[in-house]
């Protein structure tokens, strides 16, 4: 699911007792920086987020390289995270992921025109950031790619509008983002604030304690779903 920024600032708001009748805000900008600031380091610790597009790009007739889309549906600014599988639309076979060493192996020096359907893919990143690729065989047809990847959380504060940017978060991972927030702001608050507030400064540890155990939930709900089929086990 993905949380909008409006709606997760105004439940720090509600965490700090703020949407009462007291006259009493954080500002909006505090409360921004400190989301997207708690949002890098949850997303440091968690499994990066799966995107599916279908059809994503093409690699086309003949071409022995191609390049990953930066942008996709409302993600403005792509950034991958590591894992990433093509798969060819028109037969729904995955390309098989090398290193350029075994492309280029593979390759040995062939630069006829592509005569099936590629098999074997690389990536590398360039001095810009774009992930380019190269594909063995050469494609005979242009071939749209269906891509699955995980990708890095975006910097909230590079929308160009951060009340419309998403957190694609879990329910676990959404709370978690809240507590984690609210505690970082109540650590910075005077002990007037926090009378305003009706809050004791030591509520920030019991929000850590519990945003630690919702990011544990999300931890293993993500690996779950990427794990079907095998059995997890809790120790102690």
């Amino acid at each position: 699911m993905a949380t909008t920024l409006a709606v997760v600032r105004n439940r720090v708001r509600a965490q700090l007792n703020e949407l009462d009748n007291r006259a009493v805000s954080t500002g909006l900008i505090a409360i921004d920086n400190a989301i997207a600031n708690t949002l890098q380091v949850q997303a440091a610790r968690l499994p990066a987020p799966r995107l599916y597009a279908a059809s994503a790009f093409n690699i086309s007739a003949g071409a022995q390289t191609f390049a990953l889309p930066t942008t996709i549906g409302s993600v403005a600014t792509v950034e991958y995270a590591g894992d990433v599988r093509l798969q060819l639309n028109s037969d729904k076979t995955f390309m098989l992921k090398s290193t350029r060493e075994e492309i280029e192996a593979f390759r040995n020096g062939d630069t006829s025109t592509g005569g099936s359907k590629p098999t074997r893919f690389s990536l590398h990143e360039d001095s810009s950031t774009v992930v380019q690729g190269e594909c063995w065989p050469r494609s005979k047809d242009l071939e749209a790619i269906n891509l699955y990847a995980s990708l890095d959380h975006n910097d909230l504060r590079d929308a160009a509008d951060m009340d419309a940017a998403t957190v694609q978060f879990s329910r676990y991972g959404a709370i978690s983002l809240v507590l984690l927030t609210a505690a970082a702001l109540v650590r910075g608050m005077t002990d007037a604030d926090l009378v305003l507030r009706r809050l004791e400064r030591g509520v920030a540890t019991t929000w850590e304690k519990m945003a630690a155990m919702l990011l544990y939930q999300e931890e293993a709900r993500r690996h779950a779903a990427e794990d079907s089929g095998r059995t997890q086990r809790w120790v102690s």
